[in-house]
Formats: structure tokens, sequence, C-alpha cells
């Protein structure tokens, strides 16, 4: 495994520089630093708008009437100080005891500094967030200019202020293109069960905090991830428990993610090499699978968000009987997107293998949930009153059904799509 994560690695950081974005920098210290593969920011990489693809062209044959939106927050800052607490305070305790190495005095400062600038910001949309929302609203409202010049559009989402504001930002760019579209927002817990069913779902809320997946989990982490990496940062003897130099590495990690979507500079080879970073992401890739995706441990995912998935058919099959409503969001969370996503056999998103050392291949939550993931699903009339369905993921057309062919319609006939849904549903969910 490790010679090929190894290959991995060299590839990514090759592709990086053809791409430009290898650029080599000094850093606040004086050192010079190499920029890295956005990818291995893992779920925290933001938004890439030069993977989308055009909405298909349909021509005089078929006419938008509705579409479901269901999205993840925008970009944001580090939802809040505990995800880095371990490293704050056995960075500032071995500086208490005086066995911090020259490395680990800059990594303190660097912490510290990172921490001063959150301040008061704790899991909050960035700038970076604000922009993506307000482009995404934009393309929306560019791409189905007639569906939205009149009607309205009813949206829900969590409580939480960064996905409240990106509901906000997502419509208002959207309304500003189609100044008679009324909308409707409701946000808080009312909409647990169907936005926030990981903690709603309470055998599933127990499975993702420990359930059977943890014990696989620690063993790939304790297999790969290196405890050498935080190792520099102590002087020799100070800690010797390998298993908590890992876990320091991934809360290393978590900070280092959060970089790039709260706009403090890109992420860089500066406190981890491209090779620990690839260890970490790979693991933290892991454990989003294994607790948030249907899989071979579990199929809790599927049972939770079944509910969702009923209300997003439900919507799409109201849609002809009410005429003016042109939109339904969902604003959610990753936790929202991945197991739907997964339930909903969304090319990409699922894989019943239990190869788990080479899940990255099948299963990358970086290309599933960046900041600001989205699925849309639009329905179109055909001149014969016929439905078809587009399904996007990310700006991407993708085709849910089982198919031999290579590269199939992005249009889908509603009733066929609907009917696999519908079994997915009974096969995780049954009445």
């Amino acid at each position: 495994m490790k010679k090929t994560i190894a290959n991995i690695i060299r590839i990514r950081v090759v592709a990086v520089t053809i791409l430009g974005l290898g650029a080599v920098f000094m850093a606040q210290g004086g050192d010079k630093v190499q920029v890295v593969a956005p990818e291995l920011a893992g779920s925290m990489m933001p938004y890439d708008f030069s993977l989308t693809q055009p909405v298909p062209a349909t021509g005089d044959t078929l006419t938008p009437v509705f579409v479901s939106y269901t999205a993840r927050h925008g970009s944001r800052y580090i939802s809040g100080e505990k995800k880095i607490e371990l490293t704050v305070k056995t960075l500032a305790m071995a500086k208490q005891d005086g066995m911090l190495t020259e490395r680990g005095e800059k990594l303190y400062r660097f912490v510290e500094e990172f921490k001063r600038k959150t301040e008061g910001k704790w899991g909050l949309l960035s700038p970076t967030g604000i922009a993506e929302e307000e482009r995404l609203g934009a393309e929306m409202g560019a791409a189905y200019g007639k569906l939205f010049r009149k009607g309205y559009t009813d949206n829900k989402s969590t409580y939480y202020p960064r996905v409240i504001m990106t509901m906000y930002q997502f419509l208002h760019a959207l309304e500003m293109q189609n100044k008679g579209l009324d909308m409707a927002t409701l946000s808080g817990h009312c909409n647990d069960s169907l936005l926030h069913f990981f903690s709603y779902n309470k055998e599933y809320d127990r499975y993702r905090e420990n359930g059977d997946w943890k014990p696989i989990y620690e063993d790939f982490v304790n297999r790969h991830v290196s405890a050498e990496t935080m190792r520099q940062y102590f002087r020799p003897g100070y800690i010797t428990d390998r298993q908590q130099l890992r876990k320091l590495a991934m809360d290393l990690y978590g900070l280092l993610q959060a970089q790039t979507p709260s706009g403090f500079g890109p992420l860089t080879d500066e406190w981890m090499s491209a090779e620990a970073l690839q260890e970490c992401y790979l693991a933290a890739n892991f454990s989003h699978y294994l607790r948030n995706s249907i899989n071979p441990v579990s199929n809790l995912a599927g049972v939770a968000s079944a509910p969702l998935l009923e209300q997003i058919i439900r919507d799409i099959d109201s849609a002809e009987s009410c005429g003016d409503v042109k939109m339904k969001g969902y604003f959610g969370h990753a936790e929202t997107l991945m197991p739907l996503l997964s339930l909903m056999a969304i090319p990409g998103c699922i894989t019943m293998s239990e190869d788990f050392e080479t899940l990255y291949r099948r299963w990358d939550a970086n290309r599933i949930v960046p900041l600001a993931a989205n699925l849309s699903i639009t329905l179109y009339r055909s001149t014969t009153g016929r439905l078809y369905a587009n399904v996007r993921l990310n700006g991407r057309n993708v085709y849910p059904l089982p198919t031999n062919v290579t590269t199939p319609s992005p249009f889908i006939p509603w009733g066929q799509l609907r009917a696999f849904w519908q079994s997915r549903i009974g096969e995780y969910n049954p009445k």
C-alpha cells in the first residue's frame, strides 16, 4: 500500500507543477515552501469551477419546468476550536516544558496565528464561500433564465449560520437576474429530520460516533499514517506513544485543510510533506466513507437519508401540478449529501467493495463533496408531454441508472429514474 500511495503522490505533484500550481515561495519564517495539489485538502477543497460542464443543450424539444437543488454550504473557516484542541494543547504544554524543537516553535507560532485570525469566525462562511455561492446562484439563473422569470422557490436549511448564509447568498444571486421570482425560506431544527438526519436518526448518530467502523479506521491509520510526521516538532523522548503522534498528525491535518477555504493561502508542504498530507487525506477519506456512505460495514446511511430522497421525489412529482414552484432547495452539509448520494447510486458516490486499501480509486470525498458541493435534478417536459430528468453533481452530468453505454444521454425518462430510486429506498428503508 505504501508504494501505491507514494506513486499517487508523485503523479499528483507532477500534475500540479505542470498546471502552474506547484509554485515555490517564501513562508513567513523565510523557509521555501511548495504548493501541493489542492485535492490533498480532501472534503475541505474549495469548489473547482474549472471541472464543470455546460448545461446540456435541448433545442426546441425539451423545456425545463422544475429544479430540485440539494447543496452543502460553501467554503468556511474551521468549524470550532475543538477541531484543533489536541494540537493546540500539546504544543502549548511542550512549549511550557521547553520540549519544542526549533521547527516546533515555528509550528506553535503558526497555530497561534491561525487561531488569532479565526477568532470570532469559527465555522462561518468565508469570503471564498460567499463568492462560490454568488457564482453558483448566478450560473443557475443564467442556465435556466426562462424558468425563473416568475413563480417562486421554496427553500430549507439547517440551523447552522454558515448554511443559512449559503442559502441566502445563492438565492440572492439567483434573484438578481430574475426580479419576478419570489423566494420562501425556512431554517432551523424544524428541518433536522430531512437535512440533519445524521444526528436526528439516533441509531445512525450512535453508529457515526462509535460504531463498528471505528476499529477498522483506527487500524488503517496505524498502518498508513506515519508517527514521524509529528515527531520532528518535539525534542527526543517527549512523546513516545506512536498512536498519540498519529492522532496529532490527523488533528494538524484538519487545521491545514482549512487554510485555503479560510482565505489564509494555499495548501503547502510547510508543515507536512506531500507524502504526509496524502497519508492523512487517505485516512480522512476512509473515515468519511465508513461514517457517511452506504458501505459493507453498515447501511444506516441509506436508512437515515431515505426521507430526504422520498421528499425530493415528491417534489418532482408535484412540479406538474404546482406550476408556480420553480425550484425546491435543500441546504445542508457534507454529511447531508454523502449518504443521500450513496442511496441514489450516483456514480462515484457508492462502492461496496471490501478492498479498503484502494478505496480512494473508487470513492473520493474531494470529488463528491467539495465545499459548495451541489446536486441538481432538472425536470424537463418534451413537446409530446413526456418528462425527463437531467441529474448533475457539482456541475457535471451524471447517470444514476445501471447502463453499459459509455456516454448515456444526459436526459433520463423521469418514470424510470423515479422507479430506480424508489427501489433503492425500498432496499435500505423498507416500510
